[in-house]
């Protein structure tokens, strides 16, 4: 069974699958280093929509690619790293989506 909660955005507020928005060890979104690139991007003044390209346009265009040491690393060493492969990369497109 899947709950729901609520999130305030942009002075609405929309139902987002828990599912979805649960920190987890790859997709750590808690880490401070995520918190700060979030912050410094001002990602959480962007829709939903706009959160999303800018994630992925961020993943795409500033997160070099190459192989990391292991598959199931958290997104917050990808970004230390500064480099990752399709799999490991997409763990930090994932940072945005919360």
């Amino acid at each position: 069974m899947q709950t729901n909660k609520i999130n305030k955005i942009d002075g609405g507020t929309e139902t987002i699958n828990k599912i979805y928005t649960s920190s987890t060890e790859i997709l750590d979104y808690e880490d401070l280093s995520i918190q700060h690139l979030i912050k410094s991007r001002a990602w959480m003044k962007l829709n939903e929509y706009e959160k999303i390209g800018a994630a992925y346009q961020y993943v795409r265009d500033e997160v070099k690619f190459g192989y990391n040491k292991s598959d199931d690393i958290p997104a917050s060493q990808v970004l230390s790293d500064g480099y990752g492969q399709c799999n490991t990369k997409g763990n930090n497109q994932g940072h945005a989506l919360i």
